[in-house]
C-alpha cells in the first residue's frame, strides 16, 4: 500500500480504523457510502486469525471496494486492507510504501491491537486520520489521543449506534475533540478527506 503526502501533514492520506464487538457492521456501512477516490485505509478489526481473510471477502462482496487481508510486510495494494487476526503490529514506512511489522503482543485479548496501531503510525508522523468503531474495553483510545496530539482528526461511532459503545466513548473521554457520528456519517468525512487530498 502507497502513501500520498509526505511525512508532517495535517490532512489524511490515510484511515486507520479500530473496531471490536459491533464493528464489523459498522465498517461495512460506511464502505458502502464510500465514493472513489478514496484515502487508503487499513483495518484493525478484533478477530482470531482464521476468520480476517473471510471477513475481508465479505467486505468487497458487500462494498464492492478492493478489499485484502494482509499480514506482517509490505502492504499490497487495495482499496481496504484488514489485518490479519491474532497478531498486533506496527506500521513503518518502506522504500516502496508502508510496511506492517508484527509487535510484542498487548497485554489485552484483543488482537490486532488498535492502540499499538494507531501510535506507530503517530510515531512514524505517517498523516493518518482514525475511526473508533464498536467495541467493548478502551483499545483505540491511547492511540488516536498520539495522533490527535500530531495534529491528525479522530472520528468515532455515535454511542447509540454502537452493539458496545465502550471504545468510542473511552476515545472520547481521550481525545475531547473527536467527532461522534453515524457510520454514513463517518464515511462522508472520509469522502470529504479524499476530496481534500486529491485538490
Amino acid at each position: 500500500m502507497s502513501l500520498p503526502g509526505g511525512p508532517g501533514g495535517r490532512n489524511p492520506t490515510l484511515v486507520l480504523v479500530v473496531a471490536s464487538t459491533g464493528g464489523p457492521a459498522a465498517l461495512l456501512e460506511i464502505l458502502r457510502h464510500i465514493v472513489k477516490p478514496m484515502l487508503p485505509m487499513i483495518v484493525a478489526q478484533h478477530m482470531p486469525a482464521d476468520q480476517t481473510k473471510g471477513f475481508a471477502m465479505h467486505l468487497a462482496e458487500q462494498s464492492r471496494l478492493t478489499v485484502v487481508e494482509a499480514g506482517a510486510g509490505a502492504l499490497p495494494p487495495g482499496d481496504v486492507v484488514v489485518l490479519r487476526g491474532g497478531g498486533d503490529y506496527r506500521l513503518f514506512r518502506g522504500e516502496t510504501g508502508l510496511v506492517a511489522r508484527l509487535a510484542p503482543a498487548a497485554h489485552t485479548p484483543f488482537h490486532p491491537n488498535g492502540d499499538t496501531l494507531l501510535r506507530s503510525a503517530a510515531a512514524a508522523s505517517i498523516p493518518a486520520g482514525c475511526v473508533v468503531l464498536s467495541g467493548m474495553g478502551q483499545d483505540g483510545a491511547a492511540g488516536a489521543a498520539a495522533l490527535a496530539s500530531s495534529g491528525m482528526p479522530v472520528l468515532l461511532q455515535a454511542f447509540g449506534t454502537c452493539v458496545v459503545p465502550g471504545m468510542p466513548q473511552a476515545t472520547a473521554a481521550s481525545v475531547p475533540g473527536a467527532r461522534a457520528l453515524s457510520p454514513a456519517s463517518i464515511a462522508a468525512r472520509l469522502n470529504a478527506w479524499a476530496r481534500l487530498e486529491a485538490a
